[in-house]
């Protein structure tokens, strides 16, 4: 998919400052060059939000998007490799249907463990380890006995 598609599609320049957001459009670059077009084409209708940090409160009312992705203004000082990470995981969060209600039923257990354990937060870290991303070492999940602790 090239980048106007990406945009065309998935971005709305009402909820995006794309000159003061230069590394989450890189970001979004990369994700059109590493993901397949068959994960792009099961995508679901996503409104993408990536404001500046001084932007008044907004509504998405109206919006059919399915799914909303919010990338705060701060992963601008992040490296941009953890800042492609970051979009790649939100993205991969939408393709496997996280944002339904009946997705983000927890155990006790996964409480208890911690939200880097929850299934939600594994299955999206290594859908986009299968797109060329690196797991930064920040997700890394502590092994105790076979299972994430």
């Amino acid at each position: 998919m090239t980048l106007e598609t990406f945009f065309y599609e998935f971005i709305d320049e009402t909820f995006c400052d794309f000159k003061r957001r230069p590394k989450t459009v890189r970001a979004f670059k990369t994700l059109c060059e590493r993901v397949p077009d068959s994960d792009i084409d099961e995508l679901p209708s996503i409104t993408v939000i990536a404001p500046h940090p001084r932007t008044p409160a907004f509504c998405t009312y109206g919006t059919k998007a399915e799914a909303i992705i919010y990338l705060d203004y701060s992963l601008e000082k992040k490296p941009q490799t953890e800042v492609d990470f970051s979009v790649a995981h939100e993205f991969a969060h939408a393709l496997k249907g996280h944002f339904r209600k009946e997705n983000m039923v927890l155990t006790p257990e996964q409480v208890k463990a911690g939200y880097l354990n929850w299934n939600v937060e594994v299955e999206a870290d290594e859908l986009a380890a299968t797109w060329g991303y690196t797991i930064p070492k920040r997700r890394k999940r502590k092994i105790r006995k076979g299972r994430p602790a």
